[in-house]
């Protein structure tokens, strides 16, 4: 069964079906809850951009634990997500409204990853013709 943090993440994701949303999680202490956000960025069917006021208030509501945004166009995690999680050291929870599935990145978790941040990719096929 779902947490009912998330669930109001999802039926935020589920107003808004071609484009991405966004939120944070927070604790106040006793229990995560999901706090919608603002998304800002131009391109809101590519990307999302929590709006900073909305961060400030969620701030002042309680400890953000986590982001969460949507895909609605399905798939997981991008580089972006995976390296912004690292980078603020919280949570990542990813909606796919096409697949109806919730993916979570934890940064603590998956600590092996971040040694592949910012390297570049070498193809080491050749073709010997």
């Amino acid at each position: 069964m779902e947490n009912e943090f998330l669930i109001s993440a999802k039926n935020h994701a589920l107003k808004y079906p071609n484009e991405e949303v966004c939120g944070l999680v927070i604790s106040d202490g006793n229990q995560l809850k999901y706090f919608p956000c603002n998304n800002i960025s131009s391109k809101r069917n590519k990307n999302f951009e929590i709006d900073p006021a909305c961060y400030l208030k969620a701030k002042k509501a309680g400890l953000i634990e986590g982001c969460f945004h949507s895909h609605y166009k399905g798939g997981s995690f991008s580089f972006i997500d995976i390296n912004n999680s690292f980078k603020n050291n919280i949570k990542y929870y990813l909606y796919s409204v096409k697949k109806n599935k919730f993916y979570i990145f934890d940064p603590k978790e998956k600590e092996n990853y971040r040694k592949y941040i910012n390297r570049n990719y070498v193809n080491c096929y050749r073709d010997w013709e």
